[in-house]
């Protein structure tokens, strides 16, 4: 991907998220928006497994190693929301959103579950925008150890149905993937 076409694919998300502000101003509910949020409930939903999640092992990033010189985790949880958005292709999209899932230290049967919601936001070009709110429902999920995919599904249903709250998390993202770069030296070109 050259930087022409980051900074392009930047833009498309910036016109579909102003849009979506505008038209959650005019209606705080519209139709699309709940019957995507439905559907994404559904695809997550597919995934919950029956009978205790397993304990398993839970992968952490050591107390301030990347502290004083790196990007924060929260940071970099939106640079990898970042990637799945612009991803060009299902494979990339769905190997960053693996990486988000083991960084939030996430249970193993979160994987599918955000996978199948990559997968499906991805396979409509109109919706990949909505690719950057992943990491928001991937750390809410991620929160609840009883049963994180059904936890992933609620936050997908409530936060997809919500155009104000769309905006407001992928400015969140945007910001916190600035600060992302900001942190990391960039290489010569």
């Amino acid at each position: 991907m050259t930087l022409n076409s980051v900074e392009h694919a930047s833009g498309e998300a910036e016109e579909f998220f102003r849009r979506l502000a505008g038209a959650a101003r005019r209606d705080p509910a519209p139709r699309p928006l709940r019957d995507l949020a439905e559907a994404a409930h559904r695809l997550v939903l597919q995934h919950v497994q029956p009978g205790p999640v397993p304990a398993g092992p839970r992968t952490r990033l050591p107390n301030g190693r990347y502290a004083a010189t790196g990007p924060a985790q929260s940071d970099l949880l939106q640079h990898l929301g970042h990637l799945v958005a612009e991803a060009l292709g299902e494979a990339e999209a769905t190997a960053a959103a693996g990486a988000m899932v083991g960084l939030t230290g996430a249970v193993p049967p979160l994987l599918p579950a955000v996978t199948a919601l990559v997968r499906g936001l991805h396979a409509d070009p109109a919706l990949r925008p909505l690719l950057r709110l992943v990491p928001a429902l991937v750390t809410e999920a991620a929160a609840e150890r009883t049963d994180p995919v059904v936890a992933l599904a609620a936050a997908a249903r409530r936060l997809l149905a919500d155009p104000v709250a769309c905006v407001a998390a992928w400015t969140t993202a945007a910001t916190a993937d600035a600060r992302f770069h900001a942190a990391i030296p960039q290489e010569p070109s």
